[in-house]
């Protein structure tokens, strides 16, 4: 039996020896037709960077030279070689089976590369023990630079953009209105900080109608007005600012010339004050304007004579008036002229037919005639009141009291009532005017004699 056994191994042992080794041929061929030996490029491998928050914590800050490249989502290529059917698989599990990472401690004042660790994770290690790292990237490290944190603090600005509701409006430049803070402090690398020349908030205030707070977040600019955006390393003082704006009512308010004092013995104002604008446009909180009718205009007569003009400068009106600033110039004419006449008083005699006399009181059968044609009275004012009485003396009144008469030539006393337009003004309300006194027996003499 055991005879036999060996004489199966050793009879004909050199075909047999031929026929394994042609098998084994057949199998090897069979194999990489079926599954060959191939070299496969997977691509977006992801990158572990470690120690980096414990890096930026001492102050240091680390860049790629390649601008391109972020810590955050840091990946690269992959060229391995193995059996397809590994590689196919290899693929799908890329993120759980490639165990590759670059340590910030590793870096030192003399060399600025990091070098890449690649392996397969522990769990995969056996399954893909036959297969080969060829490439990484291309390369076995990164180029980076690494900067100590510097800071700088820049200017915060603000920008008003919109309009309010009609009828209110807010002022540039307003000293009122508060940015909280007014500038910003920016911690990082030197490379991210030297581009940063200003920070600026945008705030609406389209259809506003009250004074309001809001809150805007900070952006960043180049010298050239440009605007940047900061890289996530660098660290900033504030993430937002606030801005309160004042919101003002807009209103018209006339103007209204105030005249106080008296005007000069032997003067008088004409009262023909003539305004170069009759109102201007001022701003102010609603609370302070709804109770102003007017914006007066102060002038002292005691200072005048003859054609007059005062300036008043708008300002100076307003700041004397509200001194706080509660109501301030908003558009119109700065300055105000107010023309006005001061003129002197004189005296002039004037006349009126004894036609316009209406006698009260005469007994009847009396007769009364008027000795002279006119009656003479004398006045007084402005040359502009006295021109403007003689266009009007048919419209002087004239009375006179006949009652109790005494025959013969008598002075009796005549009543003058003057227009009131002109403004005029009688020296003497009454003037004597001599009459000739008839009583009746003599009236039918002087009848008979006549031959009446």
């Amino acid at each position: 039996m055991k005879e036999k056994f060996i004489d199966l191994f050793i009879k004909n042992w050199h075909w047999k020896i031929l026929a394994l080794v042609a098998a084994c041929l057949f199998w090897y061929a069979y194999m990489n037709i079926q599954n060959p030996v191939a070299t496969e490029t997977i691509s977006g491998v992801k990158v572990k960077v470690l120690n980096y928050d414990e890096f930026l914590a001492k102050g240091k800050n680390v860049e790629f030279d390649d601008k391109t490249l972020d810590f955050n989502n840091l990946s690269l290529n992959i060229t391995v070689r193995g059996r397809s059917t590994l590689l196919a698989n290899l693929v799908e599990q890329k993120d759980r089976a490639f165990n590759i990472w670059i340590d910030l401690y590793e870096l030192s004042e003399n060399d600025d590369r990091l070098s890449i660790h690649y392996e397969f994770a522990p769990s995969y290690r056996a399954a893909y023990s036959n297969v080969q790292f060829v490439t990484l990237y291309n390369q076995s490290y990164y180029a980076v630079n690494v900067d100590e944190d510097v800071t700088k603090t820049v200017p915060l600005e603000y920008q008003i953009v919109g309009s309010p509701a009609e009828g209110y409006t807010y002022i540039e430049n307003d000293t009122n209105t508060m940015l909280t803070p007014t500038e910003i402090t920016l911690s990082g690398a030197q490379a991210d900080l030297d581009e940063v020349e200003s920070a600026q908030i945008m705030v609406s205030v389209e259809g506003l109608k009250a004074n309001v707070a809001l809150s805007e977040p900070i952006m960043y600019y180049d010298a050239d007005g440009s605007r940047i955006y900061l890289s996530s390393t660098v660290s900033t003082s504030a993430d937002a600012a606030t801005l309160y704006i004042p919101i003002y009512q807009v209103k018209t308010i006339p103007f209204e010339v105030r005249f106080n004092g008296d005007t000069q013995e032997g003067y008088l104002y004409q009262k023909d004050a003539e305004l170069s604008a009759d109102s201007v446009v001022v701003y102010g909180q609603e609370s302070d304007l709804k109770d102003i009718e007017s914006i007066p205009l102060p002038i002292d007569l005691t200072q005048y004579s003859g054609a007059a003009t005062e300036v008043f400068n708008v300002d100076d009106v307003l700041a004397s008036l509200y001194p706080n600033g509660e109501v301030r110039y908003y558009s119109g004419s700065k300055t105000v002229r107010v023309s006005f006449t001061v003129a002197e008083i004189v005296e002039q005699d004037m006349r009126v037919p004894v036609s316009q006399i209406v006698v009260h009181g005469l007994p009847d059968g009396w007769s009364l005639s008027f000795v002279e044609e006119d009656l003479a009275f004398m006045v007084r004012g402005t040359q502009t009141q006295l021109n403007a009485l003689e266009d009007q003396l048919g419209l002087v009144k004239v009375t006179v009291n006949a009652s109790g008469p005494t025959a013969g030539r008598q002075e009796l006393t005549a009543t003058i009532a003057l227009p009131q337009g002109p403004g005029a003004k009688l020296v003497n309300d009454t003037v004597p005017v001599p009459v000739l006194l008839e009583e009746p027996a003599a009236v039918e003499d002087s009848k008979k004699d006549k031959g009446e």
